[in-house]
């Protein structure tokens, strides 16, 4: 597959439903974190399952993300995509993993924030957006 894309990452590591590290060749780890989407951090509940998620979506994937800006931590937000073109963002808000942080996002996920809510799915019950959302 031709990546074409700002950082062409094979099967990268999640840390999180919302962040994913590769290592890079002077041995360090670079911590990339999804634009406009919110998951549980470590120590809340439905972290591992969010976490658990985005591994298995993109294990042994070429995930291509694209720099949108770089955070207060100095982190690339990146929005990414997996091989058949599907936005990752999307498809762990449409997996209940992941909210729509509407306030970043210009509400791009409410679709498919509304259809995991409506699948049973709805991450919302247990988890309250962070302030930035």
């Amino acid at each position: 597959m031709l990546c074409l894309a700002l950082f062409c990452l094979f099967s990268p590591r999640a840390v999180d439903g919302d962040t994913l590290a590769v290592r890079l060749l002077n041995g360090e780890t670079m911590y990339l974190r999804m634009e406009g989407i919110a998951s549980p951090e470590r120590g809340e509940p439905f972290y591992r399952e969010g976490k658990n998620a985005m591994a298995l979506l993109v294990q042994e994937q070429m995930v291509a993300c694209d720099m949108i800006y770089t955070d207060h931590y100095g982190r690339p937000v990146v929005t990414c995509s997996l091989p058949d073109n599907q936005d990752l963002g999307s498809m762990m808000v449409m997996l209940g993993m992941a909210r729509d942080c509407v306030a970043l996002s210009g509400g791009r996920y409410s679709d498919e924030e509304a259809l995991a809510q409506n699948l049973g799915r709805d991450l919302s019950l247990t988890y309250e957006l962070p302030p930035y959302c």
